[in-house]
């Protein structure tokens, strides 16, 4: 995944408690399985079976309301991809247990809220909160359970999608260019980049 701007015809476009392990689940109990697609808010009793994709690091926030930490995993099936977040003592009850690569049962009580796109690169308009009554169970059996999802738009084809979308591309790697700092415009903070050309077969390029 990677947001491009094309070179030849360019897009417009009280005191915490660590909760008890989670159960170990092969599947018995799970015979009704949603699918990810499937999630919506109006959704109240459901279970995913889906394999983490993705783990981001705890992330903790200070604000004027008050400080807090965070954590955001990515839940894939055959048929789409979700965000999860979980806040605070989801994060104790939750973090070390989900590991990425392996398959889970997610079974309500989890919200199912609008995406905040701003924040994810999943191609989902909804994402998942981790509730005080959530369960996740490990799956041993992830057969027909997905590794990664693609879905590639072509170099050529850049130049009809929307600005901000989250895409999957595949190309050759064309140039290398130098290493140059720059300064964050809202952070003031100085960051290392550097620019690279990625060609495909429809002849177009595009730089990452």
């Amino acid at each position: 995944n990677f947001y491009g701007q094309q070179q030849q015809q360019r897009a417009q476009p009280q005191q915490q408690q660590r909760a008890p392990a989670p159960r170990t689940n092969g599947g018995g109990g799970h015979a009704n399985i949603t699918r990810i697609e499937a999630l919506s808010p109006y959704a109240h009793k459901w279970t995913i079976k889906a394999r983490c994709s993705h783990k981001g690091d705890v992330k903790t926030w200070h604000n004027k309301n008050g400080e807090g930490k965070l954590f955001s995993v990515n839940f894939l099936d055959e048929s789409g991809e979700i965000r999860a977040t979980g806040f605070n003592d989801a994060v104790d009850q939750w973090y070390d247990v989900l590991v990425e690569g392996n398959t889970y049962y997610v079974s309500a009580p989890c919200r199912v809220q609008l995406a905040k796109k701003q924040f994810s690169n999943v191609n989902n308009d909804y994402e998942l909160t981790f509730e005080k009554d959530t369960q996740i169970e490990k799956a041993e059996d992830d057969a027909g359970v997905p590794q990664v999802s693609y879905n590639f738009t072509t170099l050529a084809d850049l130049q009809t999608v929307e600005k901000d979308t989250t895409i999957d591309c595949i190309g050759v790697l064309s140039e290398v260019g130098e290493v140059n700092e720059i300064v964050s415009k809202t952070t003031s903070k100085p960051y290392n980049k550097r620019e690279l050309t990625l060609i495909d077969n429809t002849g177009f390029n595009v730089r990452l």
